[in-house]
């Protein structure tokens, strides 16, 4: 199945805007920017639409002095359509493409040391393009191309052709090379030389035989998934296929950056010519609540829903407060929400959407298989302007931080964290436990994973976390886990602890102990303060009925956590407050006739 044909209109423009940027090569696009710092290029695609530069670019929602230039190297505006006849769309008052619009944003690009490239073709400009490059119409085509940089004042140029079919590739090399000579004989303001970019993700061959005309071959890899006939749910731009395929064909895996990359490598693309991409826009889909799930009524699919909406409506804060039902796919590399929740959602829904760590390990990648760079499409989709100056654009900074770094201190090393507890090989140990690691120098947060098998590959729980505990909470009875954390800075990570292993008691919540106690007992919680879960643990001296419950301050009722009769022993009950407000709240133990009483802070 082609999945080009199945894209819709602003996922096949976020694929155009990657073929721009694939034209810049990384010594030259590091030349030109005078970034000779700068291992790899992150190009930001803005789409003119959402512009906001009143009058003429009053529908947009990004203006131009929010743009944080120092978070890429590059800057694609988005697009120039292509006519049959060889012109090209015209700039006009209040169209996307308007004077306001391209006024603001060049001047600005060019103060910010920044190079702008315009975009030409997108999804639905196939016809278009396809006629424009023949050769009755070419030489029009490439000379209305160069006439439009010289009067706007752009540095280079952007070619994102959709689809390219095996009947276009000859005209297309054609265009390519002569609007490659034409190029040569112009001087840019900003870069001197113009650069010649372009995204795709087929005819890997074609882009081969004209590497040499281009600064950056940027594959678009995003876009990956549908609810289409043969298929499963999937991930819209994850890293990894996690050696899944497509049901009844095990030898074609399911679609991943990784594999769209190494296609464009084995078929002859040079790896320092090559770029990957990172989606601000993601997918819903409902009906469904996880990845690889199969259908006999296709679940609806809502595609490039922008980051900023998806935050708002599913309370993603940040990474270390991704919501209630964030996950991460660790197989395949890929974020994204699960939910089954029918007291709040009528149907359940699979979200994918790339976030920061997304952002941090795809970077990795283009470093670790030294690619030439990556793109974003596009930078309106990650502006959340209802938030507070300075907190709108997190998505972007993360990015930011992952390609630089900090450049006013040496790179950081970070150590591994010792697990505290459990201790190797502990068994017995309860459903609902603790993990404790030592605190490392210089992490802000720590990557968690408990697996049920020693290679853990079998992951149960993927998290970040920015304490140095975590609460694990209805873990199955009589298993054997085997868990491991890392510290985190950044783009720099610690290698993984020494793998741990427990097992799990068999008992159902109680844990006998060599002496009882005499009287009834209800410790303090920890952690504490605690956001969001903490636990409970509190002591029997026989059998007994037993309530927990948490009330508010006031002695209004919260919740029940407890309400049977128990064992003789020690006992633990996890709590989560992600639902509460952040407050001091009492939790009380009634055990038989004793009733004993505490507070707990939580702290969002």
């Amino acid at each position: 199945m082609d999945r080009i044909s199945k894209m819709n209109a602003l996922g096949m423009l976020w694929m155009c805007a990657i073929l721009a940027l694939s034209a810049i090569t990384p010594s030259q696009s590091l030349a030109n920017t005078n970034d000779e710092d700068h291992d790899i290029w992150i190009t930001a695609y803005l789409a003119s639409w959402d512009h906001y530069v009143p009058p003429g670019g009053n529908w947009g929602v990004l203006p131009t002095d929010e743009i944080d230039f120092d978070a890429f190297s590059h800057l694609i505006y988005f697009a120039l359509s292509a006519y049959e006849d060889g012109s090209v769309s015209e700039v006009a008052e209040y169209e996307n493409m308007n004077p306001d619009r391209l006024e603001s944003i060049v001047p600005a690009s060019h103060e910010n040391d920044t190079p702008i490239i315009i975009s030409v073709g997108g999804w639905g400009n196939y016809d278009g393009f396809s006629s424009a490059i023949r050769e009755e119409n070419r030489t029009n085509f490439v000379n209305n191309l160069i006439d439009f940089i010289e009067e706007w004042g752009f540095d280079g140029i952007d070619l994102d052709m959709e689809p390219i079919q095996d009947s276009d590739v000859d005209n297309f090399k054609a265009f390519v090379e002569e609007l490659h000579d034409a190029l040569e004989d112009v001087t840019t303001p900003y870069t001197k030389e113009p650069l010649l970019v372009a995204a795709t993700d087929m005819q890997a061959g074609m882009w081969a035989d004209i590497q040499e005309y281009f600064d950056q071959i940027n594959v678009m890899t995003y876009d990956f998934s549908g609810a289409w006939e043969g298929w499963v749910t999937w991930h819209n731009s994850n890293i990894w296929s996690g050696g899944h395929t497509f049901p009844g064909d095990e030898d074609r895996e399911l679609p991943s950056m990784d594999g769209d990359a190494q296609e464009f490598l084995d078929a002859g693309v040079e790896p320092e010519k090559l770029g990957t991409g990172l989606d601000f826009y993601g997918y819903r889909w409902t009906g469904v609540s996880e990845p690889l799930e199969s259908w006999d009524s296709a679940p609806d699919v809502e595609d490039n829903i922008a980051y900023y909406e998806l935050a708002e409506e599913y309370g993603i804060e940040s990474e270390e407060n991704p919501g209630d039902y964030y996950e991460w796919d660790d197989e395949a590399g890929a974020a994204y929400l699960s939910i089954d929740d029918p007291d709040n959602f009528s149907d359940p829904k699979f979200i994918s959407y790339d976030n920061e760590r997304t952002a941090r390990e795809k970077i990795q990648y283009a470093r670790d298989h030294d690619l030439g760079g990556m793109i974003i499409w596009e930078l309106a989709g990650g502006y959340q302007q209802d938030n507070p100056a300075g907190e709108r654009d997190f998505l972007l900074q993360s990015v930011k931080e992952a390609w630089l770094g900090d450049e006013d201190d040496q790179p950081i090393t970070l150590e591994s964290p010792d697990i505290l507890y459990p201790e190797s090989d502990a068994d017995e140990i309860p459903t609902e436990t603790e993990v404790e690691w030592t605190d490392i120098d210089d992490a802000a947060s720590y990557d968690f994973q408990l697996a049920t098998n020693s290679s853990l590959s079998a992951v149960e729980i993927d998290t970040t976390v920015s304490d140095t505990s975590l609460v694990l909470a209805d873990l199955d009875p009589d298993t054997e886990y085997h868990y491991q954390v890392r510290s985190v800075n950044g783009n720099t990570t610690s290698d993984w602890s020494e793998t741990r292993s427990f097992t799990t008691h068999t008992a159902t919540g109680a844990e006998e102990p060599d002496h009882l106690p005499e009287d009834v007992e209800l410790e303090q919680n920890y952690p504490n303060p605690f956001n969001p879960a903490t636990t409970i643990e509190y002591n029997l001296p026989e059998d007994t009925d037993v309530t927990l419950e948490v009330l508010s301050m006031e002695g209004r009722h919260i919740t029940t956590l407890v309400n049977e009769e128990q064992s003789a022993g020690s006992h633990r009950v996890s709590f989560d407050a992600s639902s509460l407000a952040s407050g001091v709240y009492m939790y009380r133990l009634e055990a038989g006739d004793v009733v004993k009483t505490q507070t707990m802070t939580f702290v969002k």
